[in-house]
C-alpha cells in the first residue's frame, strides 16, 4: 500500500505541474485578487507574482524524483534508507500542500489538488511509519 501511495503522490505532483502550466493565468489572477495593490496593472502583478512554473518544475524533479527512487528501492527489498527518505520527503510535500491550501492565493482547482496531495502524503507517512511495513525477513 505504501508503494502505491508513493506512486500516487508522484502522479499528483506531475498533475499539479501540468495544471500549473495550463492554468498559469488563473493562478496569476488569483494572486492579483488577494493583493491590495491590484490596481497597479496586469504587467506589474505578473512581475510580482510567484514564479509558479519554475517552482512546480523544481518540486516535481526534486520531490517526485526522490519519491520515485524510494518507491523503486522499497519495492525491491524494503530498503530502510528509502523508507526514511520517503517519509521526510512526504513531510516536506505535506507542508508544501498545506501552504498551498492555507497561505498562498490559489484557485479552487489547486486547493482541491493540494488537499489530495496532503491526504496522500499523510497516507505515505502512516504506512511507512508502521512497524509491519519494513523488510520481510523469512
Amino acid at each position: 500500500m505504501a508503494i502505491l501511495l508513493i506512486w500516487s503522490l508522484v502522479a499528483l505532483l506531475a498533475l499539479r505541474n501540468l495544471l500549473t502550466l495550463v492554468f498559469l493565468d488563473s493562478l496569476i489572477d488569483s494572486f492579483a485578487e488577494g493583493r491590495a495593490d491590484a490596481g497597479l496593472g496586469r504587467e506589474f502583478l505578473e512581475s510580482a507574482a510567484p514564479r509558479y512554473v519554475p517552482i512546480a518544475l523544481i518540486s516535481l524533479i526534486v520531490f517526485g524524483g526522490l519519491l520515485a527512487l524510494c518507491a523503486i528501492f522499497i519495492g525491491k527489498g524494503g530498503a530502510r534508507w528509502a523508507r526514511i527518505i520517503a517519509i521526510v520527503t512526504s513531510v516536506l510535500v505535506l507542508l508544501g500542500a498545506l501552504l498551498g491550501i492555507f497561505v498562498q492565493a490559489s484557485t479552487i482547482l489547486f486547493i482541491v489538488l493540494n488537499v489530495l496531495v496532503a491526504v496522500t502524503a499523510i497516507g505515505v507517512i502512516y504506512y511507512l511509519a508502521r512497524s509491519d511495513s519494513g523488510p520481510r525477513l523469512a
